[in-house]
């Protein structure tokens, strides 16, 4: 018999998302999120009632995203074009 965890991940990963949204909207800003301390610091006074794991998470999510989005308004067009060429032969070749 077989267990599958996949709906499980995905709901995790669904909520972690939705909290993630959460505490940007209450900050309004993607600066703060560029350093990791300050963003551990404001989710863990956002959602003060979750266990350290999934403030990690949700930290981890806003992080990155900020650090993603930092990076492709810095980056020239022909830059951004490569990167998407890379990504989506990646992603076939993968497959």
């Amino acid at each position: 018999m077989e267990i599958s965890t996949t709906g499980w991940n995905e709901s995790y990963r669904q909520k972690t998302a939705e909290l993630s949204l959460e505490v940007a909207n209450k900050v309004g800003a993607v600066a703060p999120f560029l350093k990791r301390e300050v963003a551990k610091e404001i989710v863990s006074h956002s959602l003060t009632r979750l266990d350290r794991y999934r403030l990690e998470d949700v930290e981890k999510m806003l992080h990155v995203v900020a650090k993603e989005l930092q990076m492709n308004t810095n980056l020239s067009d022909e830059v951004k074009t490569y990167v998407q060429q890379k990504k989506s032969n990646n992603k076939i070749r993968y497959r």
